[in-house]
């Protein structure tokens, strides 16, 4: 029932469920199921009457929606869009990037704490790339939104070149 809905609950429940998802380091296959939508991905998490479920759309390129019910009732949910910033078209090139990106990418995301729960930390950097998650601190509204950016520095290394970038916004929609 919404009206049990413990609000407190919420950001450890959350931080649990992305640590599971796409954020595991099988990016999510153990939580795979059926999805909703024809030419989607549908990753769930639950934990008693709590239910986490990430569905999106496309790889070097994607759009989802993550969402939370308590005892089947909607209580949060965040929209997502973004991906490499490249083409792909330098043969093999582009496709080798996203592979090592997107695993720096759920390594970042396991790093999530209360103080930045909707995506990774607010900056991560490992094997010459850098994270970034420009998100203002968890609000007192309950909308929220932000953009994470993976870097890697320039070969000459006075410069970074961006090399993934996404763009989040979501709310909580039971106090």
């Amino acid at each position: 029932m919404i009206d049990d809905f413990p609000p407190d609950g919420l950001i450890p429940f959350l931080l649990a469920a992305k640590r599971a998802t796409y954020g595991a380091e099988d990016a999510g296959a153990a939580a795979e199921t059926v999805p909703a939508f024809d030419g989607s991905r549908q990753l769930e998490y639950r934990e008693g009457p709590w239910l986490y479920r990430d569905v999106y759309f496309g790889s070097r390129r994607f759009a989802g929606q993550e969402t939370v019910l308590f005892d089947g009732a909607p209580v949060w949910s965040m929209v997502y869009a973004g991906g490499m910033t490249d083409t792909g078209e330098r043969p093999g090139k582009g496709f080798d990037d996203s592979r090592r990106v997107y695993a720096f990418l759920r390594r970042a995301l396991r790093l999530c704490d209360a103080s930045h729960p909707y995506r990774g930390p607010a900056r991560h950097e490992a094997d010459g790339l850098v994270y970034v998650n420009e998100q203002p601190d968890v609000p007192e509204s309950n909308s929220f939104r932000g953009r994470e950016r993976i870097l890697t520095r320039d070969a000459d290394g006075t410069g970074e070149q961006c090399l993934y970038a996404l763009d989040y916004a979501g709310i909580r929609l039971a106090a």
